[in-house]
């Protein structure tokens, strides 16, 4: 009787060792190397995708976020002296 609770104790542990390797780590995609995205484009091609109908809504859209970087970096700045 206690020989067979041990060889089902090990059978039952068998898939946990068997389902776990390398290239299903979970916690290292997540918690790795930091990746950046630089553009989007079509599939197979190279250029950026026209998210803009002309240069003056990108231009619009670049300036707006360039000011929203600049309040929350003053806003950082200014939470900082005041704790």
């Amino acid at each position: 009787m206690r020989n067979i609770s041990k060889i089902l104790g090990l059978l039952l542990l068998l898939p946990l060792f068997t389902g776990c390797n390398d290239s299903d780590d979970v916690a290292a995609i997540f918690t790795g190397k930091t990746w950046k995205l630089n553009y989007i484009t079509v599939d197979g091609g190279h250029d950026m995708f026209p998210f803009w109908e002309n240069e003056a809504q990108k231009q619009r859209f670049m300036t707006n976020l360039t000011r929203m970087v600049h309040t929350t970096s003053y806003l950082r700045v200014r939470l900082k002296a005041i704790s």
